[in-house]
């Protein structure tokens, strides 16, 4: 509450110091009860807190202020708070978080984001000849006086190196801004109303850029509206926006159809001959491409030519000359690669020409000048595979160290590229391949002795889950950790879009490690771990079974002697919010905490989010029975029972969020909070200034929450307590 007392505070340490048992000695802030009752197919569905969607109501202002400031009163006193926010700011100084954004131009000049100690990403300049780097973009010199520095994302340099361009995020909408790389000056206006996430895809003359544009914000504009009827444009540096040349619009393009939840992204071929056409549908797996002669296209007489389409299954692209690599999963649910010339060819004439044994996915395809180079999983390990253009046998390339690998900037003006190699128990390195020389430091980023020092431990298990299907479970710790059922473990979970939780680490678990805690990650159905079959066995109709594998792991966990039920937490972060909501409200008995981070929790209201209408076409819309259904039984916020004894949770929210709405996150706590018949606390995390998460935060924000996390976790799991935590 914001009236807090020191005596309060005084007390609260005491009870903190007997554990998570405690009663609490003040209530979370009253959330007024007022039902709207709908009819979904005959059936009865009450809301009782859907007048929590009104962000902009002062009494919801009011009230998310309230619920973060119990938060606060709560957490702030615990007096190893400081201790782990300290940890992770010095190791993130000590082991800065990698360089981001990695891209080249034609000369081979490095570009990338850099945070500095205070979380602020810098972009740098780095010349290949002498390693020397330069400031390229500091966000604060963009600020007007007092006013805090903005989020900048993407670097895309002009090929001939005059020119970068990069993003200015915003609230919903973003602008693109260009810089003369050898002066520092900014050229022209920033161009408005900006996808979040728009290509920055230059022209060959290195003078205009693609960008994807939605329509201006009107004050009419419903939530779900903002990133409908999206268009593409051709923008010429230093002139006004409003002269952008129109490439593409729904309903003005002969040979290509875009829906309102389109989002067309244009790029010109490496040999400037051609414009390619890729088109995503909201959250839909698939993609279509479409190709035309670049000139015809500007001069407004060309028309688009299909070379795949959304039931292709085409998951990426890249282009050699007039070549084009498509990416599409093969019947058995692995992925293939096939070779199409787009001047007479389409997806169905093309030309299959890699399918490796053993390789359970692929992570990256990129061209570069010599060779098509392809990042894949052989197994639980990370490969390459080198395939020159004039179809000479594939050659297989280790990664110099164990771990996942992916492409960071390869480029078709240049050879080889530069590789980040990403494991589960040291941070990631980045590493040069030439063709000629091999594995070289790329001297962006080297070698962290952290791994070893940490001497962690990573397992790779098996669960039988509820149908007896195999689910990969990942679990890392410190070596010598005994497993005798006492051991915190946090398991993490995603299982949709078809995203995969590849090998990686990050800082802000070191101190989770260092006082016996396990983290351990559940690669449950709806990922992408083995292609789309294993995407859509957790989809839709089939997305039970994310929760129920994330479940059977929790068991397994606990059967293995791990850890415990009282010692076991989960978490999910956007629409992992399902898998651990879903979890906890089906076998709230296995878990003694749950993370929901920024979480999509109430699914049945989820399609009239900002980012709604292009979620439809992964889970489903409530205009239909069948899409009803579905959407009731993967909502956390239907299935929350009055009087059981639900874990401790802590749900977090970013003000700024523009994935998931700030209200998805209230309303399943103002739920758990009015409904939980255990004494566990339920608490609300609202930062006003943050993001999704990670994605929109910067470091410094990033480093607070996840302190509130392990803090809520070392407390609730014991670790307090026990003394246990460094």
């Amino acid at each position: 509450m914001k009236n807090i007392t020191r005596g309060w505070i005084t007390f609260s340490l005491f009870l903190f110091a007997l554990g998570p048992e405690f009663s609490f000695a003040q209530r979370p802030p009253e959330t007024p009860v007022r039902v709207v009752s709908e009819n979904f197919f005959g059936r009865q569905v009450e809301d009782p807190y859907r007048w929590l969607e009104n962000v902009k109501d002062p009494e919801v202002l009011r009230w998310l202020s309230d619920q973060n400031a119990y938060t606060r009163s709560i957490l702030d006193p615990i007096p190893e708070r400081p201790k782990i926010l300290e940890r992770i700011r010095r190791l993130d100084a000590e082991t800065p978080p990698p360089p981001a954004n990695l891209t080249r131009d034609e000369r081979g000049f490095l570009y990338f984001y850099r945070a500095d100690p205070d979380g602020i990403s810098k972009a740098y300049i780095r010349d290949p000849q002498t390693g020397k780097e330069r400031l390229l973009i500091d966000p604060q010199t963009l600020a007007p006086p007092g006013h805090t520095a903005p989020r900048v994302s993407s670097l895309s340099p002009s090929p001939d190196g005059r020119y970068v361009a990069f993003l200015i995020k915003g609230i919903g909408r973003t602008k693109a801004q260009v810089m003369e790389v050898a002066t520092g000056v900014l050229v022209g206006k920033p161009v408005e109303n900006l996808l979040g996430f728009t290509g920055l895809d230059w022209d060959p003359d290195s003078r205009s850029i693609y960008l994807v544009k939605m329509p201006p914000v009107r004050p009419d504009m419903k939530p779900a509206e903002a990133f409908l009827n999206a268009a593409s444009y051709r923008h010429v540096v230093g002139t006004d926006q409003t002269a952008d040349q129109l490439i593409l619009r729904s309903g003005e393009n002969p040979g290509l159809t875009l829906n309102a939840t389109s989002w067309p992204f244009v790029f010109p071929t490496p040999n400037g001959k051609f414009l390619a056409v890729w088109v995503e549908d909201g959250a839909r797996s698939g993609h279509a491409l479409y190709v035309a002669p670049r000139d015809e296209i500007l001069s407004r007489k060309g028309r688009w030519k299909k070379i795949a389409d959304f039931d292709s299954e085409a998951t990426g692209v890249v282009f050699y000359n007039s070549d084009a690599y498509v990416t599409t999963a093969s019947a058995d649910g692995r992925s293939q690669i096939t070779r199409v010339s787009v001047e007479s060819e389409d997806l169905s004439t093309g030309k299959q020409i890699f399918v490796p044994a053993g390789m359970t996915g692929l992570t990256d395809v990129q061209a570069a000048a010599d060779a098509l180079y392809v990042c894949a999983k052989e197994g639980s390990s990370g490969v390459m595979y080198r395939i020159p253009y004039n179809g000479s046998q594939a050659e297989t390339i280790r990664p110099p160290t164990e771990g996942s690998i992916r492409a960071d900037s390869v480029v078709p003006a240049l050879p080889g590229g530069i590789f980040r190699i990403n494991s589960w128990t040291r941070p990631s390195a980045a590493y040069t391949y030439n063709p000629k020389q091999g594995w070289i430091e790329s001297g962006i980023q080297t070698a962290s002795d952290l791994g070893r020092t940490l001497d962690l431990r990573a397992e790779s298990l098996s669960v039988t889950s509820h149908d007896g299907v195999q689910v990969p479970l990942t679990v890392v710790y410190k070596r010598g950790l005994k497993l005798d059922s006492s051991n915190p473990v946090y398991m993490i979970g995603y299982g949709s879009y078809g995203g995969a939780l590849d090998a990686s680490f990050d800082n802000v678990y070191v101190p989770w490690f260092e006082s016996g805690g396990i983290l351990a990650f559940a690669h449950v159905r709806g990922g992408g771990e083995f292609g789309s079959d294993w995407h859509k066995a957790g989809s839709k109709d089939k997305k039970p079974n994310t929760w129920l594998d994330f479940i059977a792991c929790a068991k397994y966990l606990i059967d293995r002697k791990y850890t415990s039920a009282n010692k076991l937490a989960g978490g999910g972060v956007s629409a992992g919010g399902i898998l651990i909501g879903r979890a906890i409200t089906e076998r709230p008995d296995l878990f003694a905490a749950a993370l929901i981070s920024v979480g999509t929790t109430d699914m049945l209201r989820a399609e009239y989010q900002m980012n709604g209408p292009a979620n439809v076409v992964e889970f489903g819309t409530t205009q239909e029975k069948t899409g009803f259904e579905q959407l009731y039984e993967m909502s956390t916020y239907h299935h929350v029972r009055n009087g059981v004894q639900y874990p401790a949770v802590l749900v977090s929210a970013g003000m700024k969020d523009t994935n998931v709405d700030v209200w998805q996150p209230a309303k399943i706590a103002a739920r758990l909070q009015s409904l939980s018949g255990s004494k566990s606390p339920v608490l609300l995390r609202v930062d006003p200034e943050a993001g999704h998460d990670s994605y929109g935060s910067t470091r410094k924000q990033i480093q607070e929450l996840r302190a509130d996390q392990l803090t809520f976790l070392s407390w609730q799991l014991g670790m307090l307590h026990n003394n246990k935590l460094k």
